[in-house]
């Protein structure tokens, strides 16, 4: 059997793709090797081949994975043609749309590049799997109707919060859709402890929010809070002897003079009794060194998931709906809606946290339970699906 997988990279920097990349792969690959049945995969995506034999070792993948291109608009109709081409080997399409981006939040460009390989799926008549992730907001009209057109004809649709769940019926005027949570929820790690008697703190700086103007983020994002205000305002409230500021970034750049390990590296030296955390060379390696900690604020959702899903208290500093419509289907509510809030509102939420650190952690292993128990209605259609192409 083949199956054909879009919107995932396994070795993005961008550790939050990497890690729904993985993890999809590895729902599949318990599945087969319960089912005993050999698979193939074609992953759309610009990894190179020759640098996925660890993933495959971490996750014991035996079966062969080959990497095809993404569809590219300078390659014109004959890239359209391959693509479609490559699409038609596939016994399945997967698509994840990397967690967020079937929205047109991002542009209509990106909306356009990730739409597209679904619609020539459906066009070609091939059995089109909507992944777990989140669907919309959609700005747009054109928008909104490509994705209409996607939700009512794609054979299943799996989305991971109840705000995704009630747009995606509302265009679609379907009621057949599951209901899970994130995928990677599920990413593998180990255990890690930290060694020091302080309660241990991971901040998760955006270095777009950061760095943008209040009026940028306000245009762009509709945040109302002054972020760098906030980031400054946690770090001076945890600079102490009783507290461990730990720097985390989870999103790298090739160039280490930019992005957010820069960032990192940079509000390190204004706060030297900081810990800079080190690059990790996988979501994986992220999520083993955010086990040992004991909260963690976080602007990247899957940051925040790999604390979250290891054990750790969070409190998620959110940009976007997705955040609220994930922790909050799940009755997790101790984030930060940059959208809603000002920095003094904030910070008394996170005194509440602390003051209330056992109600907080006890909600977020029931709500992790919940995650995992709406996540075996994947399991059990991927099931469905191997078992039927046996």
């Amino acid at each position: 059997m083949r199956i054909g997988i879009f919107g995932v990279e396994l070795l993005s920097t961008n550790y939050g793709c990497a890690a729904l990349g993985i993890s999809q792969l590895k729902f599949l690959e318990e599945v087969c090797t319960k089912n005993n049945v050999e698979i193939e995969y074609y992953i759309f995506s610009n990894d190179d081949i020759n640098k996925i034999s660890n993933i495959k070792k971490i996750l014991d993948i035996k079966s062969n994975i080959e990497i095809k291109g993404l569809i590219n608009f300078k390659g014109g109709l004959k890239g359209w043609k391959k693509i479609s081409s490559e699409i038609n080997k596939c016994d399945y399409i997967i698509d994840l749309t990397y967690g967020d981006s079937f929205s047109d939040i991002y542009g209509f460009k990106n909306f356009l590049i990730y739409t597209i390989p679904k619609l020539i799926t459906i066009y070609n008549q091939k059995c089109l799997i909507i992944a777990p992730q989140t669907i919309g907001p959609y700005q747009k009209f054109i928008t909104k109707i490509m994705a209409k057109k996607v939700l009512k004809k794609a054979k299943f649709i799996c989305v991971r919060d109840e705000k995704s769940l009630k747009l995606a019926k509302d265009l679609s005027q379907r009621d057949d859709m599951l209901l899970t949570s994130d995928l990677a929820m599920e990413l593998p790690y180990q255990k890690k402890e930290i060694n020091n008697e302080k309660f241990n703190v991971g901040i998760n700086v955006s270095d777009l929010l950061y760095t943008n103007t209040n009026e940028e983020n306000k245009n762009k994002y509709g945040i109302v809070i002054n972020y760098k205000e906030l980031v400054k305002k946690i770090i001076d409230k945890f600079s102490n002897e009783k507290y461990q500021i730990h720097l985390i970034t989870h999103v790298f750049s090739r160039d280490d003079t930019k992005g957010e390990f820069a960032l990192a590296k940079k509000i390190h030296e204004e706060y030297p009794n900081t810990i800079l955390a080190p690059k990790f060379d996988s979501p994986i390696e992220a999520k083993n060194y955010m086990s040992g900690l004991d909260l963690f604020f976080g602007a990247r959702m899957h940051a925040t998931m790999g604390a979250f899903s290891s054990g750790v208290p969070i409190i998620p500093t959110s940009y976007s709906r997705k955040f609220e419509g994930l922790y909050g289907s799940l009755g997790y509510n101790y984030g930060i809606n940059l959208r809603e809030t000002t920095v003094e509102e904030a910070m008394k939420h996170i005194d509440y946290c602390l003051e209330n650190y056992d109600k907080v952690e006890y909600d977020r292993k029931k709500a992790f339970d919940e995650a995992l128990k709406r996540n075996e209605n994947y399991h059990k259609l991927l099931e469905k699906i191997i078992d039927k192409g046996k």
